[in-house]
Parts: structure tokens; sequence; C-alpha cells
């Protein structure tokens, strides 16, 4: 993965392998939006993954298409689950006992 790179409707605009991926939403929106996936080594071994959004309205409009979606944010941390699973079975990335948080 490279900057630059599209992910469905994400765009890579900042990597740092193996820590952080940071991607730009894509869509037509009323704003702009970040997605951030961050891993921490943990003390006693594993890995924590955090998925962080940010949505920057533009106007009424935005602050109205934001408060629509809150809903439906509950299902990131299944979202994350599923990652840590499927990360877990390629086994490339070290990541055995992730938390989410």
């Amino acid at each position: 993965m490279r900057i630059g790179d599209v992910i469905d409707y994400w765009t890579v605009i900042a990597i740092d392998p193996p820590r952080r991926l940071t991607l730009h939403f894509g869509m037509r929106a009323p704003g702009t939006g970040i997605l951030e996936f961050e891993l921490e080594s943990l003390q006693g071994g594993g890995t924590r993954l955090s998925e962080t959004a940010y949505w920057h309205p533009a106007g009424f409009w935005g602050l109205l298409y934001w408060y629509a979606l809150v809903p439906f944010t509950s299902s990131s941390s299944r979202h994350d689950r599923a990652i840590v699973r499927r990360a877990e079975r390629l086994g490339g990335a070290s990541i055995g006992g992730a938390s989410i948080a």
C-alpha cells in the first residue's frame, strides 16, 4: 500500500508501517472525512487496534449527515474485530491477542 492508493471510496493519505494507516473519505458528501487505524504494542504482549473517524462538516448539511450516521458507528467495533480475526488468520502481522480500543 502506498500514498494515493484507493481502497473502495477511501484514498491512502498517510502510512507509517506497521503503526498507522490514514485514509481520506472520497465520496461526495457535505464535508470531508478521515479514517485512521493505529496499532500499538501492548506491554504484556499482543497489539491494540484503534480506529478513529474524523468528520469536518460543511455547514448544516454536513452536521445533519454526521448525526444521521451516529447510530451506525457502533458497527465499527465489529469491523475492528473482523480486521483482527483476518490478520490473525493470515499470520503475516503479529496481532495475536489484540484488544479492541
